[in-house]
């Protein structure tokens, strides 16, 4: 899958995309000890209700690490996936 695939709008926190009336915000940051980077997503659903979620996995490029996030939330909304959950605001 390409990066354009399925980037829509960029924010100042980095890319979101719409799934399903959600929005999807990649929170990935580069590992100092790997150069690594991690899996962490914000969702922001309709009501305007935040959940953040992480996993243990982490990507070599920036690009697979925001469409690893992106995945991982789809897979949440859709019911797929049983998320760990980092907090709700």
């Amino acid at each position: 899958m390409n990066l354009e695939d399925f980037l829509d709008v960029w924010h100042d926190t980095g890319y979101s995309v719409t799934y399903e009336g959600h929005l999807i915000i990649p929170k990935t940051a580069q590992r100092r000890d790997t150069g690594e980077w991690t899996t962490s997503v914000s969702v922001i659903s309709k009501g305007l209700v935040e959940a953040s979620y992480y996993a243990n996995n982490t990507s070599p490029t920036k690009e697979k690490a925001v469409e690893v996030c992106v995945d991982l939330a789809k897979g949440i909304i859709d019911g797929r996936i049983t998320p760990r959950r980092t907090d709700q605001t």
